[in-house]
């Protein structure tokens, strides 16, 4: 340890660099997305892949969580990509964008453009594509939607 002395002096006058890293304003939450195939879907979830961290504070103030994102296929080339929410409306008049380890953005969703199901818990929109694969690593960026 540095207190011990058994660390070098060298080692101990090393420079050391302190990063401090700040989401966009308006971001109202920021996950690690790593989905894989769960079925028909891709998918992460608590029990599948990686999405971390599903907990966070909604406008409002109050507790929220994304319980799962998928993408399935479906007829004719299309897909739906649904997320499920708990409490439902958490990210109501947001937007939810899906950012590639290059920073680009290969999915942008708006919230106000979903087919809501209040009992289910889900928000969901048709895809011309699948917008991504088994395996990658997604960042997930909720924020506020472009006025």
């Amino acid at each position: 340890s540095l207190c011990s002395g058994t660390v070098p002096e060298a080692e101990m006058r090393r420079q050391e660099l302190f990063l401090t890293v700040t989401a966009p304003e308006g971001t109202l939450h920021e996950a690690f997305f790593d989905p894989v195939e769960d079925g028909k879907t891709v998918a992460a979830d608590d029990a599948v892949g990686l999405l971390d961290p599903a907990g966070f504070t909604d406008a409002n103030g109050a507790s929220a969580a994304i319980r799962r994102i998928a993408w399935e296929a479906e007829a004719g080339g299309v897909g739906t990509v649904t997320i499920t929410l708990s409490p439902q409306s958490s990210i109501a008049g947001q937007m939810v964008e899906f950012i590639a380890l290059d920073g680009s953005v290969p999915l942008s969703l708006a919230v106000a453009e979903a087919q809501a199901d209040v009992t289910n818990g889900t928000v969901t929109w048709k895809v011309e594509s699948q917008p991504w694969q088994a395996g990658e690593k997604l960042m997930l960026r909720v924020s506020a939607a472009a006025s």
